[in-house]
Parts: C-alpha cells; sequence; structure tokens
C-alpha cells in the first residue's frame, strides 16, 4: 500500500511539474506575441513612411526635380523596411505555431506535400 501511495505521489509531482512547465510556456509565448505585436506595429509605421518617401522621390523625379541617386537611396530604405516587417511577421508566425503547441495543439504537415514523390518535390 506505501509503495501504491508513493507511486501515485509521484505520477502527481511529475503532472504538477509538466503542468507548471507549459504554463510558464504559454506564458512565455504570449508575452513575446505581444512585444512582437508592439515591433511589428511601428515598423509597419516605418515602412508607411518609407513608402510616402519613396512616393514622393518618383514624383520628383519624374517632373525632372530630383535625380535618379535620390531614388535609389530612398528605395533601398524601403526595402530594407519591408524586409524587417516580412521578417517580423515571419516571427510572429512561428511564436504563434509555439503558443498553439504550448496549449496542446499539433501540427500536421499538409497531405498532399507529403504524398508528392521525393524527385518532384527537389525540382
Amino acid at each position: 500500500l506505501d509503495a501504491r501511495d508513493a507511486d501515485y505521489d509521484l505520477a502527481v509531482a511529475q503532472y504538477n511539474k509538466s503542468l507548471v512547465r507549459a504554463l510558464g510556456e504559454v506564458s512565455d509565448s504570449i508575452d513575446q506575441l505581444h512585444a512582437l505585436g508592439q515591433q511589428i506595429a511601428a515598423k509597419q509605421h516605418a515602412t508607411d513612411i518609407a513608402q510616402q518617401s519613396y512616393d514622393t522621390v518618383m514624383q520628383r523625379y519624374g517632373s525632372g526635380i530630383g535625380n535618379y541617386l535620390d531614388v535609389l537611396s530612398v528605395e533601398q530604405q524601403l526595402l530594407q523596411s519591408q524586409r524587417q516587417l516580412a521578417e517580423l511577421n515571419a516571427e510572429q508566425i512561428d511564436l504563434s505555431i509555439q503558443l498553439m503547441q504550448a496549449l496542446g495543439g499539433g501540427y500536421q504537415a499538409d497531405t498532399q506535400a507529403a504524398a508528392l514523390p521525393s524527385t518532384s518535390r527537389n525540382q
């Protein structure tokens, strides 16, 4: 009887430890998603401003007032901002998946992609 009680106590302790770890993972994921959402909002605003600058420089260039070097410089800034925004969005997707997994959800690979022969996926 004592051995069964000890086994039960051990199982409860392991369950509690797993539960605390899972709740910690959920909490961390939510905090990271919140912070990342703020970063995305700020980067989206910066990208919008870069787009406006690009549009203005293109209008000036089209009117013969600006030079193409200005266009290239502003375009580079716009593209960099768009790339960074895309990276943040990808990170947000990754964090969302981690949160789903921490909440007990799973991930299933696309069955159509898995059914393709390996030679056609490599081409």
